[in-house]
């Protein structure tokens, strides 16, 4: 393990004048969000050692990365967790952050974290902030700084969210939740969804974070077509609907068989 544990609180990091282009300097809420993400974003390869339970897991992050979970910046932000979250999810959809979700923790990545290395140490050399520097593993085509002119404030950030995209092809029709949707009503015996109501595209775009999520979508599917217990077939008659599928560990539960036979107390 090369650069481990590095004490990231030492040093500093830059702020480009330029930010108040951005649509986060318009609210001291996000603004003091987005400071923290750069303020611990590893500025080399090392690994974290991070508090599961009872247990410790180290946690690999490459330039430009840091682990976040919203009860602890939450605490340490002197936010709601529910509020940080949120902001999160606005950084992502924005092209501000990418974000790669497990069921303990998040990864962040500060997309052209290259923008901000600045070091005077020949091992560290300088980097022109007006020139364009992708991280590793960050998508060359997003901008850091998207300039949203009509943004004044975080709401109204939430409210244009589905006008706007990070992605620089249209999605294909019936992509996303509502792919998710077809199939899911396509299930007998389950409780059918009619409309992707805000929360559930909200919850549907934090668990999208995670590619194996997304991958495994069909093979989750599958097992809760063929569970009876997921069919209503138990003490208390209770069947699955799409709220419960988007909640963080369901799908994991259901591709490794909870579901599969009914147990009484399972619940």
């Amino acid at each position: 393990m090369d650069d481990a544990h590095i004490d990231l609180s030492e040093g500093w990091f830059p702020v480009w004048r330029k930010i108040d282009d951005s649509w986060v300097w318009k609210d001291p809420v996000v603004l003091k969000v987005w400071l923290e993400c750069m303020r611990v974003a590893a500025h080399s390869h090392r690994w974290f050692d991070l508090r599961v339970g009872t247990g410790v897991v180290q946690v690999e992050l490459q330039i430009g990365q840091c682990v976040f979970g919203r009860r602890a910046w939450g605490k340490k932000l002197r936010l709601e967790p529910k509020k940080v979250e949120r902001i999160i999810i606005a950084l992502v959809k924005h092209g501000n952050l990418g974000r790669e979700v497990t069921h303990h923790y998040s990864v962040l990545t500060l997309l052209q974290y290259g923008v901000y290395r600045y070091s005077k140490t020949e091992s560290d050399p300088i980097v022109d902030p007006t020139v364009t520097q992708p991280c590793p593993n960050c998508d060359p085509t997003l901008s850091l700084y998207k300039k949203v002119k009509t943004v004044e404030t975080f709401e109204t950030v939430e409210k244009q969210e589905e006008a706007l995209s990070v992605t620089t092809d249209p999605p294909p029709p019936n992509s996303g939740i509502q792919d998710l949707i077809m199939k899911w009503n396509q299930i007998d015996g389950i409780v059918h969804c009619r409309k992707a109501t805000d929360p559930r595209k909200r919850a549907y775009r934090t668990r999208s974070c995670d590619q194996d999520w997304l991958d495994s979508i069909d093979e989750a599917l599958a097992k809760i077509a063929a569970s009876d217990f997921c069919r209503g077939e138990n003490d208390r008659g209770w069947r699955v609907d799409i709220d419960w599928f988007l909640k963080p560990d369901s799908l994991t539960k259901a591709i490794e068989g909870k579901y599969d036979q009914a147990e009484e107390g399972l619940f």
